[in-house]
């Protein structure tokens, strides 16, 4: 079919591997095959695909290394690749496909450390690599992916300090990297991040005490804080003027306290207004010392803008 541009096949139950022979139809433009029961790797005459821009492969039982050939493919805007089985690391030549915006890799057991090159990648509004196998740092040079708009890391591996260079993230709404083992300080930096909707630290290592700077974030609608038992000192009284501010999870984060009745009020009526939200409040140390508010809307393993 050489005048074939968009094919759909998501959401059935196909099985056996992915054809060979769909390298023959090159005006593809989109391929979706996500949520079938595929399984083996991706071919390599898959890269004759020279027009294609949204190769969505999620929710299949792929396997193997993640294939080098997506670096030829200089039309690709839409990769997703999420919920597989593929092992090993992001491969170098991905960065050659220079106009991704969103790329979903998460759920699988990719490893190693997490590939300078996505901060060269001037289109990218989205990267999950959620819950992977991912070690080391955060990258310094994801700063410079200045249009990124949703980042999600959650439950890799990772260590080390938040960047301060991700300050010029101003695009950035959401921000998640919860249950890995970040450490130091969490930096002022978000203050800054006008843009940010979404703030997922939980289940890390940071330690001292909560920026006064994130009440100038006045788009945010939801925080996750919860077991940070080294983060000490008050909730900022500026949270309590965040109008957008709809949930707040401050479970077993034991060094917080809450120091302005009006910061109390704000979080007990946050917990309250959701649906799927328990408050246990202390009565007897202030009537919202919160001793356990259990907030059960997370993020998913991964984030989707399609």
């Amino acid at each position: 079919m050489q005048s074939l541009t968009f094919l759909d096949l998501s959401n059935n139950k196909f099985t056996g591997s992915l054809p060979q022979t769909l390298a023959n139809a090159t005006n593809l433009q989109t391929v979706w095959l996500s949520v079938n029961q595929l399984t083996g790797g991706i071919p390599q005459t898959y890269q004759n695909l020279v027009s294609i821009q949204w190769l969505m492969f999620a929710g299949l039982n792929l396997n193997g290394s993640i294939s080098e050939i997506f670096g030829g493919m200089q039309s690709l805007t839409h990769l997703d690749l999420s919920g597989n089985k593929f092992v090993g690391s992001v491969p170098q030549t991905l960065s050659n496909a220079t106009k991704l915006q969103a790329i979903s890799l998460g759920g699988q057991s990719l490893n190693g450390s997490i590939p300078e090159f996505f901060g060269g990648m001037q289109s990218l509004t989205l990267l999950d690599l959620a819950n992977n196998r991912f070690t080391g740092s955060l990258p310094q040079t994801l700063a410079n992916a200045t249009k990124l708009q949703t980042l999600n890391f959650n439950g890799n591996l990772l260590t080390g300090v938040i960047p301060q260079t991700y300050q010029n993230l101003v695009s950035l709404g959401v921000f998640a990297l919860n249950a890995q083992s970040l450490n130091g300080s969490i930096p002022e930096i978000f203050g800054g991040m006008q843009s940010l909707t979404y703030v997922d630290l939980s289940f890390n290592k940071f330690t001292g005490s909560l920026p006064q700077s994130w009440g100038n974030l006045t788009s945010l609608s939801y925080l996750n804080l919860t077991s940070l038992s080294s983060v000490t000192g008050s909730i900022p009284k500026a949270l309590s003027s965040l109008g957008s501010l709809t949930s707040l999870s401050l479970t077993s984060s034991v060094g917080v306290s809450f120091d302005t009745a009006s910061v109390c009020q704000k979080t007990w009526s946050v917990c309250a207004a959701v649906s799927t939200a328990v408050c246990l409040p202390s009565i007897a140390m202030c009537s919202c010392t919160l001793s356990a508010c259990v907030n059960r809307s997370f993020l998913s393993s991964s984030v989707y803008i399609y």
